[in-house]
């Protein structure tokens, strides 16, 4: 536990900030967890970096797995809290059964092979997290369209290669498709290409995806709000990437 105090000359401020500091179970592991705060009125400050470690071993360190890892990690990545979010609207985190949370599906052995959650109200946020490849044994349907994800698509998600299929149109992103993304199927000798959805369908947008040869859908920003059926038949219909 450390104090610190602050005060001007005359004493009329004085700062008193109490952390208790528990060290995290991996070594090495920086920032260190913090620890009873956390939940609390301090933990929008205070926890930074290790909350899916925090609530993982404070609520469900029982059922502790691989995929609820990375699924807590997920949530607290993509701009939810301890009380806000929309993954926390649709109770993500209620109790430790991650295979009843929404959006989420699972096989028998309790391995996450479905993810979809597009469209989030208020939408997901910052870059979509690399930690999502360690569900490469199972992951089969990965849906994360129509939020607000930002930077490059990461070459991580290669690693899936199970996957079936891949939807990240409407968000902003940057760069172009990952070649490691594209060989997952039939490219690298693996079975079926996966289907890829991208915001490919504009010469200059910022975000490239070589149509039929990578993406099997390209779309354009004046497409939100259409149909989803009739917007996906436009979007696989050869639009110029």
């Amino acid at each position: 536990m450390s104090l610190s105090f602050s005060s001007t000359r005359n004493g009329s401020f004085l700062l008193l900030v109490v952390l208790l500091v528990i060290p995290s179970p991996a070594a090495g592991m920086w920032p260190p967890q913090i620890g009873w705060f956390c939940p609390g009125l301090v933990e929008p400050l205070l926890c930074v970096g290790n909350r899916a470690d925090y609530w993982i071993e404070s609520t469900c360190l029982a059922e502790n797995t691989t995929s609820m890892q990375v699924l807590a990690d997920f949530y607290f990545l993509t701009g939810n809290t301890y009380k806000t979010g929309a993954l926390f609207d649709l109770g993500w985190l209620d109790d430790c059964d991650y295979c009843n949370w929404a959006g989420v599906t699972c096989n028998g052995l309790g391995e996450v092979t479905g993810l979809d959650v597009g469209g989030m109200d208020p939408p997901l946020v910052n870059k979509i997290p690399t930690e999502l490849a360690f569900l490469q044994n199972s992951l089969k349907t990965l849906i994360l369209s129509a939020n607000e994800f930002e930077g490059k698509v990461p070459t991580e998600l290669g690693l899936l290669y199970n996957l079936e299929r891949m939807e990240l149109h409407y968000n902003d992103l940057k760069g172009s498709m990952p070649e490691e993304v594209c060989l997952i199927g039939g490219f690298n000798g693996g079975g079926s290409k996966v289907y890829v959805s991208a915001d490919c369908g504009r010469p200059d947008r910022e975000f490239k995806c070589q149509m039929w040869t990578c993406c099997d859908a390209c779309y354009l920003d004046s497409m939100r709000g259409m149909d989803p059926v009739e917007a996906a038949m436009l979007a696989q219909g050869g639009i110029s990437p």
